[in-house]
């Protein structure tokens, strides 16, 4: 085990160490325990740490996510709506809730296991509203996580979801060495869920250092080899070359699976634009029933086939090289393949049925984008899907790349290739940030900023290519420098911080230039980030805005996190008269 353990501890401290701003110990061994954990849904490091419970009133919960079809459920989810009805797309949906237990502790406790088991037995009961577990003191942070799923539960009864928890309990411990107690306090975990709670099925799973250690070592590989049937190669005037293949779905199911594990290889299809809709959707059910059905005919006569991109692409003989792949399309097939046929025996006839598949050779960004657009509207997507390609995404790629920072339009790309993660840039982190800080928006960052990938119009008021480049990685590292300096200010809980860190930006900024924002030249004259954002200035918007919130909380009774979103709030509060200017002089509007 020391050896398990020390190579866990040496990861611990990069983190620390690399983290800006500081982060707290408990925090990043919760955000790694999540990462474990949940390794194989690939969430980025934005919704890791948007999952991190751990607190005062977190009722044993260090960390919560929520999956419906194994796209992570959000507040901006449409099944969170108001106005959500579920149609038949929705049918047996697979709903799931994970919770992390995370301990930086050399061993697993029984007594950890009673906390939890008292927590869910409270946040799971549909009897218990919110209000009551408000008064019980559970925190709204994880409230605000637990209620996704509650709620979610709620929205979908109609077409009976298929509902799951799945319980993590996370330490540098042996696993081989457990004690009776803490497996026994496990069964009678899943008791509560399943008997007593009845909330649907219910999986455990202790992890320690050995187990950490297995998922860290496992490092993407983007290079490939795929065994082919037959193929034809086509060479353009302008030289891209591209081929159209049939490959036997044996070889095709070890193409996307880790060699050795026999894992999923999801990082392959961080270029599709969708996530996989499950195994309820008509689509997906049918390519199931095909495959089992032994009179089908061929299967590539009933399926459009996948396309994959590469670098480059060599063959010898049946075999192609791939380097840089990325399946662009074929999501759906490719994961209800590796989901009916990852445990048939080598022998099982359906093996050597055949899927249609299409190399393209090409490190041309517009080329890509132009296939990834083109063979993804074959069905309606969402316009918020395909934003990554757009140009004005290219350039802020290469402009964050030149200020030391990596823009992770290309889902997880750069935290798959070991790039920091405190220098890794989310496409949503990026939003909220030009929301609160050049266009005086925080409620929008706090509230909907998938509105703003989502449609057009919204779209363009924050990425534009007429709008400096200069100013994403400015108002990036503001909201950063903003997060780091509330995280250490004198009573700041999460949920509080949450709910705080946009309207402080926003108004830090404001009070800096004297009036509101309405382009980047503004603010980019302020000069640099550090002179802009101090630790005086976001303390001085902290206290004018913890009096706003409890004024408004004692008038009209609303939760602080339901102002957090609201527009006349952030009006009220950023348009206040005579706020304290950046230089501490009072400014009269």
């Amino acid at each position: 085990m020391s050896n398990f353990l020390t190579v866990v501890k040496a990861e611990m401290e990069a983190r620390i160490a690399e983290a800006t701003p500081p982060v707290a110990r408990s925090r990043v061994f919760d955000a790694l325990a999540s990462e474990v954990v949940l390794q194989h849904l690939d969430l980025s490091a934005d919704e890791i740490e948007a999952g991190l419970t751990d607190g005062g009133g977190d009722g044993g919960i260090d960390a919560a996510y929520v999956f419906l079809n194994q796209e992570l459920v959000t507040e901006e989810h449409e099944v969170l709506q108001d106005d959500f009805a579920p149609g038949s797309s929705y049918r047996g949906a697979s709903l799931s809730l994970w919770i992390v237990q995370a301990k930086e502790e050399k061993s697993f406790k029984s007594g950890t296991l009673v906390t939890v088991a008292d927590g869910v037995r409270d946040l799971l009961d549909l009897e218990k509203s919110r209000a009551d577990l408000e008064k019980d003191g559970y925190s709204s942070i994880v409230l605000d996580r637990i209620f996704e799923f509650r709620d979610a539960v709620v929205a979908l009864r109609r077409v009976h979801p298929e509902t799951s928890v799945h319980f993590a309990y996370v330490t540098q411990g042996d696993t081989s060495d457990i004690a009776k107690a803490v497996v026994t306090k496990t069964s009678a975990l899943d008791k509560l869920i399943q008997r007593d709670l009845q909330i649907g099925s219910f999986t455990s799973q202790m992890i320690g250092a050995e187990e950490i250690w297995d998922a860290l070592k496992q490092t993407p590989n983007y290079g490939s080899e795929l065994r082919v049937v037959e193929s034809f190669a086509h060479e353009t005037q302008g030289g891209d070359r591209s081929y159209v293949c049939l490959v036997t779905l044996k070889d095709y199911l070890a193409f996307i699976r880790e060699e050795g594990s026999g894992a999923y290889r999801d990082y392959l299809f961080d270029g599709n634009v969708r996530h996989h809709e499950g195994s309820s959707v008509s689509v997906n059910r049918e390519i199931s029933q095909g495959l089992a059905d032994s009179d089908a005919p061929e299967f590539w006569w009933l399926n459009n086939g996948v396309t994959v991109i590469c670098s480059t692409a060599s063959s010898q003989g049946k075999t192609f090289a791939l380097d840089d792949v990325q399946i662009v399309n074929g999501l759906q097939t490719s994961r209800t393949i590796f989901d009916s046929l990852r445990d048939a025996k080598s022998d099982d006839p359906v093996l050597a049925r055949n899927v249609l598949v299409r190399i393209i050779e090409s490190d041309d960004p517009a080329t890509i984008n132009r296939v990834i657009r083109a063979t993804n509207r074959q069905t309606p997507v969402r316009e918020e899907s395909l934003r990554a390609t757009d140009e004005v995404q290219l350039l802020i790629d290469r402009h964050m790349l030149t200020e030391g920072l990596f823009y992770d339009r290309r889902r997880n790309y750069y935290k798959n290739i070991g790039k920091p993660r405190a220098k890794i840039v989310g496409v949503r982190a990026l939003t909220q940030a030009m929301l609160a800080i050049t266009l005086g928006r925080p409620d929008d960052a706090r509230a909907r900023p998938g509105d703003y990938l989502s449609e057009d119009k919204q779209y363009a008021t924050v990425f534009s290519p007429y709008v400096k480049l200069e100013i994403y990685p400015w108002a990036f590292r503001a909201q950063k420098l903003v997060d780091g300096l509330l995280a250490v200010s004198d009573g700041m809980t999460t949920s509080e911080k949450n709910d705080s860190r946009f309207l402080v930006a926003a108004d830090v900024v404001r009070r800096k230039l004297g009036y509101a924002p309405s382009s980047a030249d503004q603010v980019l004259a302020l000069g640099a980030v550090e002179d802009v954002v101090t630790a005086e200035q976001v303390e001085v918007s902290l206290t004018e805005l913890r009096k706003a919130f409890a004024r408004e909380m004692k008038k009209t009774g609303s939760a602080r996190d339901r102002l957090a979103k609201s527009k006349p709030f952030a009006t009220k509060f950023l348009g206040r008269k005579n706020p304290i200017k950046a230089s501490g002089q009072e400014a009269a509007q």
